[in-house]
């Protein structure tokens, strides 16, 4: 089987039984939680989240960027040894500061967290910063094998773990526990596996250089979380954490729609500068990306139509509410994925300052409409604000983009199969739940693939076949 391939079927089956594993957990603990427990726990996860982006310190966009321009083996394993021992230093003292600040941390939490919970919750986000490098050290060498047996033994562990404790009513501790079990524990695992064959190396210039290379992406992660993780914040502050949780659950499906796209992208990103530098890298980059936001608009559409029967069957019935919020949330998971795949020219630089403004103009945006929206307005408010705002997001990649690296994406067809998707998912919904909305889904999927292949908007299994890439000198 081709090497291409092969990555893509991995990844494909590691995602694939993630997001089964999340989807058959989701029962499990709403039914386990009250729902003020379940908006506490989204609060937990919102912390994490923020205190990862400034832990991982844009050190695995950095190990992409600098190996994929590395002249030499000798050269890749200086560069990732100086990333090791970075990364390293950074989860120490980012996890002794925050311990020590706990106690402050806790004040500003808008909802009821225990101490305990909060200290597992930082020791889980300090060692989830340090496993972010070998998990993108094994993208980078092809290794996807090893990617899905780690990946998918950890989330097994965590699930295992999880349902003991919540077996025993530990509640929301326990998930946080499992969480910082299976983080520590594969850390080490894969930090061990990778010293014997990278050693750490200590280059201050190289030091300087990632720094420099990373510190925009933690601005635009920070950036990016001020869209995708303020909006809980408020809601619990201004709505409450049952108004939070509700949200919460919705959120989990525009979650599993960007799980289910995964794959492709996480074949895909590590591999775009390099083909970017190929003799036809220009083409080859224009159709991979826009697959990218054809296989999108696929997933968008059928978390749409399946999503509210998940929710009917399998969770309680005060979750009901998050289905007319699921609509919404694929469509903003198709912009995010259209500007993600279309703004490699805004990161082919070292200097990659542009992005950082971009997520910088887009963040103070989404802030101020918060603000003043949510308030008054509550759930609502903050679906029209993310969509507005990453919709800004992709058009100011897109120009960008374009004026670094012009790159001749096939916009007609992209523009004509997502008005036919859009009319397919409207019509859908209209149909009552039943038989007859399973029959209508299973025939409008088979008539978009169909269509989405004629366009070139879905992957053409030959030619991604004869997507070669050789590891060092390529051609």
């Amino acid at each position: 089987m081709n090497t291409a391939f092969k990555q893509a079927l991995f990844y494909g089956v590691g995602i694939a039984v993630s997001k089964a594993m999340s989807l058959l957990m989701l029962p499990i603990i709403t039914q386990s939680l009250s729902v003020k427990e379940y908006g506490s726990l989204e609060m937990l996860l919102v912390f994490t989240v923020f205190s990862t982006i400034i832990v991982g310190f844009g050190l695995s966009g950095a190990l992409v960027r600098f190996v994929a321009y590395a002249k030499d083996k000798e050269e890749t394993d200086r560069i990732v040894g100086n990333v090791i021992t970075l990364i390293c230093l950074v989860s120490v003292v980012s996890l002794v500061v925050l311990q020590i600040c706990a106690h402050g941390i806790l004040h500003y939490l808008p909802s009821s967290v225990s101490m305990l919970d909060l200290r597992l919750i930082i020791i889980t986000l300090s060692f989830d910063g340090l496993l972010g490098i070998p998990l993108t050290w094994l993208r980078l060498n092809d290794r996807a094998g090893m990617y899905l047996t780690m990946t998918l033994s950890k989330e097994l562990i965590q699930v295992g773990l999880i349902f003991i404790f919540l077996s025993y009513e530990y509640g929301i501790t326990g998930i946080v526990a499992a969480g910082a079990i299976t983080s520590v524990l594969y850390s080490c695992i894969l930090i061990y596996m990778q010293q014997s064959y990278i050693k750490p190396c200590v280059d201050p210039c190289l030091f300087k250089r990632l720094f420099l290379y990373g510190m925009p992406l933690v601005v635009s992660g920070i950036a990016t979380f001020c869209v995708l993780g303020l909006d809980k914040w408020l809601l619990a502050k201004h709505a409450g954490v049952e108004d939070l949780a509700v949200y919460a659950i919705a959120l989990k499906f525009m979650m599993i729609t960007s799980l289910i796209i995964q794959p492709y992208l996480l074949w895909w990103y590590p591999k775009r500068f390099i083909v970017l530098e190929t003799v036809s890298g220009k083409e080859q980059t224009a159709y991979y990306s826009a697959v990218g936001v054809g296989i999108g608009f696929l997933c968008a559409y059928t978390v749409t139509i399946f999503g509210p029967l998940i929710i009917d069957y399998f969770l309680p019935p005060a979750y009901s509410e998050a289905k007319q919020y699921i609509p919404y949330l694929v469509a903003i998971v198709v912009v995010k994925n259209a500007s993600e795949l279309m703004n490699v020219g805004c990161y082919v630089n070292e200097d990659n300052r542009i992005q950082m403004y971009i997520q910088l103009v887009c963040s103070v945006l989404a802030i101020l409409l918060y603000l003043i929206l949510i308030p008054i307005f509550g759930i609502y408010a903050a679906l029209a604000v993310l969509f507005l705002t990453f919709s800004i997001r992709l058009l100011l990649f897109y120009f960008y983009s374009q004026r670094i690296v012009h790159i001749n994406y096939p916009l007609r067809n992209i523009f004509v199969i997502l008005f036919v998707t859009v009319i397919f998912a409207y019509f859908c919904l209209l149909i009552p739940q039943g038989w007859e909305r399973l029959m209508f889904s299973a025939v409008s999927c088979f008539l978009l693939m169909n269509l989405y292949i004629k366009l070139k908007l879905l992957p053409n299994i030959f030619r991604l076949l004869n997507l070669r890439i050789i590891r060092y000198g390529y051609q």
